[in-house]
């Protein structure tokens, strides 16, 4: 009986210092700011390198007194916004679904809602350092096969007049329809196989389409004259439309990682921002595309400095909304202090 005692002492001590091991590890995990380098080779990931960098919370602080704008995001199917004057997330609106996309004039959101039957547009009248002034101006019925299921994405026209949408009509089966936002109807353009987001240039009418087997093309708004691009996933344009950011898939079979790249449509060429190296999870984001709740979605800031990202860091479970200085390679977690542990689908205002 003694000896089981003892046993038994000895094995809740053990799970003690495991735990309080775990925890310290987790938190110098959470606490260190990730660094990375920028270039036209395989960009690496090196957190064991010793760097005199300011803290997370003084980074931040420097990205929100710059031109920051704003960036809205999802955590837990509710909307939140990031803005230049308070870096905290605000609480923007509840029980919302999914891809929210902004305007190009900045002044309205389109997102997902009423349990992924309708696409509601919330007219954002003012951010302020304490307040978010917005309604929902604008509610549209989905089409019929998209209504109930998810909403994959949603990218407006360059001058605001249309909406296009990707969702999930039937199994594998996905479809591409253009909201005509005056007359309050839709036309269906494609009808393929797990389309997984169709972002319209900023400048033409033509669309940047990835899909979920990592095809990136291009198509016209009729779905015809498709050109194959790349392999990769959630293409973003640049605001200019002479580029878009996606994420790139490394080349190495037996250590497989996503990193974001950029792909010039003037030369066809790809330069990389970020690839993870061949360290421990922990000290990479992961980017996984397979996951379509949390499909790595890229936005990229209006002055090109920075790349937002949805993503995983460490070994946790937590999704965090990460920016990517493509000049100094640095990546800041800009939801590390928020309370909510799925944060995912980041948009930036023009």
């Amino acid at each position: 009986m003694v000896n089981k005692n003892i046993s038994k002492i000895i094995t809740l001590i053990i799970g003690i210092l495991l735990f309080g091991a775990y925890l310290i590890i987790s938190k110098s995990y959470q606490q260190s700011p990730l660094n990375s380098s920028v270039g036209t080779e395989n960009v690496t990931l090196n957190a064991t390198k010793s760097i005199n960098l300011p803290t997370v919370t003084d980074i931040i602080d420097v990205v929100c007194k710059e031109n920051f704008s704003h960036i809205s995001f999802l955590s837990s199917q509710n909307l939140y916004l990031i803005s230049g004057t308070d870096c905290f997330p605000q609480l923007l609106m509840e029980d919302v679904s999914d891809s929210p996309t902004w305007s190009p004039d900045g002044r309205w959101i389109a997102v997902g809602c009423e349990n992924e039957a309708k696409l509601c547009l919330i007219e954002i009248n003012q951010i302020s350092e304490n307040k978010i002034i917005s309604k929902v101006s604008k509610v549209f019925e989905l089409p019929k096969n998209c209504s109930g299921k998810r909403i994959r994405s949603i990218s407006w026209s360059p001058d605001g007049n249309f909406i296009a949408l990707v969702c999930v009509a039937e199994g594998k089966l996905t479809e591409i329809y253009i909201l005509n936002l005056q007359l309050k109807n839709y036309q269906k353009i494609i009808t393929d196989n797990e389309i997984l987001r169709a972002i319209w240039s900023p400048i033409d009418d033509i669309m940047v389409i990835s899909t979920l087997k990592g095809e990136i093309y291009t198509t016209d708004l009729q779905g015809n004259n498709r050109k194959f691009l790349t392999i990769g996933w959630s293409p973003e344009w640049s605001f200019d439309g002479q580029q878009f950011i996606f994420i790139k898939p490394n080349d190495d079979k037996d250590n497989p990682k996503n990193g974001i790249a950029i792909f010039n449509l003037g030369d066809q060429k790809i330069k990389w921002l970020y690839l993870p190296n061949g360290n421990p999870e922990e000290t990479n984001l992961i980017l996984n595309c397979g996951d379509l709740r949390f499909d790595c979605r890229l936005a990229w800031s209006p002055d090109g400095h920075y790349v937002a990202v949805g993503a995983r860091h460490g070994y946790m479970f937590n999704w965090d909304i990460f920016l990517l200085d493509i000049v100094t390679g640095e990546i800041i977690n800009m939801t590390e202090k928020f309370e909510k542990i799925q944060n995912y689908e980041p948009d930036w205002s023009p």
